[in-house]
C-alpha cells in the first residue's frame, strides 16, 4: 500500500499526500490482488449473465461504469475476448481465462479508477 500513499496505521494522519506515479499502475496491472479481483469479477459475470459473451460484456459495463458499452466498445471487447481465447488456446464459447483478462483490464480502466 506504500505505492498508493497509504497512511501509517500507528499514528493519526490529518492529511494524506496524493501522488500519481508509474509504480501504482504497475501494481494495479501486475499485482496478484488485481488479478484475483479480475477473476472474482469474471465469476460474478458468469453467475449473473451465464455463458453468453454478449450478456457478460453488457453486465460488466453496467457493474463497472453504470452504463451500457458503446458499439465500438462492444466490438473491441468481442475482438479482445476472441484474441485472448486464441492466445490462451481456448474456444471462444468457453473463455474463462479470456474473461478474467477482460475483467482485469476493465478494473484498471481510467473510467473506473478516476473521477471526472
Amino acid at each position: 500500500m506504500e505505492v498508493f500513499d497509504a497512511a501509517p496505521m500507528n499514528q493519526s494522519c490529518a492529511v494524506r499526500p496524493q501522488t500519481t506515479v508509474a509504480p501504482q499502475t504497475l501494481a494495479l496491472f501486475n499485482g496478484e490482488f488485481a488479478r484475483e479481483a479480475g477473476a472474482a469479477f469474471a465469476r460474478r459475470l458468469q453467475r449473473e449473465a451465464g455463458n453468453d459473451m454478449g450478456e457478460q460484456v453488457e453486465r460488466a459495463f453496467q457493474i463497472a461504469f453504470a452504463r451500457a458499452p458503446t458499439a465500438d466498445e462492444r466490438n473491441a471487447v468481442h475482438h479482445f475476448l476472441a484474441e485472448q481465447a486464441i492466445r490462451r488456446s481456448q474456444p471462444p464459447q468457453s473463455t474463462p481465462t479470456a474473461l478474467i483478462d477482460f475483467c482485469h483490464v476493465l478494473l484498471n480502466a481510467n473510467e473506473l479508477i478516476y473521477l471526472d
